[in-house]
């Protein structure tokens, strides 16, 4: 069965859809690296349709920064360049640290109690290893802090910014103590923000992904190869 065939019994979703969420499901795990060659045949056949949804899809995934289209060379998985992770990571701050402290005035007792659980899922995924788990957990906890105060925007820009910044995240999660460590940083902002108090959520928010952006620097250092002019 095709890729997209697997699909078609549960989703409604476009094939420029389908295509785009599997291309960059693959890249920000890793799956395809930076630098990979995305060769439009294959992805064709693979996928099984035309050139124009994949076309439509790499559309998609360049505006996102996930691939890097080069005339007459072909189209490749985007390295990724530090000024940008500064620049993606000043906006995620900007606006993850606002939306923390608001939570903290307007989450319903409802939306708590899904975030004490998933908090409760998070040590569970430690405790057994599962650090694929413990990354979608982390993802939805942020989600649900998001959700708290909606403005359609922060979200939109938020999605594209994670976007660029989730692969690193993904390699970054095995490094020795900072699943845990991650962990810790969550129940502090969870607990500012059940204690109605803004400022401590906004402080424990700033504190949570100053130590994320100071990680992801050591990885640059470490791996040069991944990275434009490394």
């Amino acid at each position: 069965m095709s890729a997209i065939g697997a699909h078609k019994s549960s989703t409604r979703k476009s094939k420029v859809d389908i295509v785009y969420e599997q291309l960059r499901s693959s890249i920000i795990t890793g799956e395809r690296g930076p630098g990979t060659l995305l060769d439009k045949a294959q992805l064709a056949e693979l996928f099984e349709v035309s050139r124009q949804p994949l076309a439509n899809a790499f559309d998609r995934l360049a505006y996102d920064g996930l691939v890097k289209v080069i005339p007459q060379r072909g189209s490749f998985v985007s390295k990724l360049e530090p000024t940008s992770l500064y620049e993606h990571f000043f906006v995620r701050k900007a606006l993850e640290v606002e939306l923390a402290a608001c939570a903290s005035t307007d989450m319903t007792d409802h939306t708590i109690g899904l975030m004490e659980h998933n908090l409760r899922y998070q040590e569970v995924a430690l405790e057994g290893g599962d650090l694929d788990g413990f990354y979608e957990l982390d993802v939805r906890f942020h989600e649900l802090i998001h959700s708290s105060h909606p403005v359609g925007e922060a979200a939109r820009i938020l999605e594209r910014t994670q976007s660029y910044l989730e692969r690193v995240r993904r390699v970054l999660l095995p490094e020795p103590g900072r699943p845990q460590q991650t962990f810790e940083e969550h129940k502090a902002i969870a607990e500012a923000i059940k204690q109605s108090d803004p400022v401590n959520a906004g402080q424990a928010m700033r504190f949570h992904i100053d130590q994320v952006q100071q990680q992801i620097q050591k990885f640059v250092a470490k791996r040069s190869e991944l990275f434009e002019n490394g």
